[in-house]
């Protein structure tokens, strides 16, 4: 399963993919998907990314459940 959420003018895209059967947030730039993967708490296995930024800055939230946060990931390295 996966889904796109957001495109920005570089032709980067984020949305969520199943990988490691939980939902990830992920980003797909020049072919390739990359994990944006999860905060590091215990218990979470959601993540999802809704909108990106042309620099490239991810928002979204992670957690578990009902119980999620806000989250801003960096551009991963080109």
């Amino acid at each position: 399963l996966s889904a796109a959420t957001s495109i920005n003018d570089r032709g980067e895209i984020v949305g969520v993919d199943t990988l490691e059967n939980s939902i990830h947030a992920v980003l797909w730039r020049d072919g390739q998907i990359l994990d944006l993967g999860l905060s590091g708490e215990s218990g979470e296995n959601i993540s999802e990314a809704f909108g990106i930024t042309n620099s490239g800055q991810v928002v979204g939230r992670v957690g578990e459940g009902s119980g999620r946060n806000g989250v801003v990931w960096l551009p991963p390295p080109r």
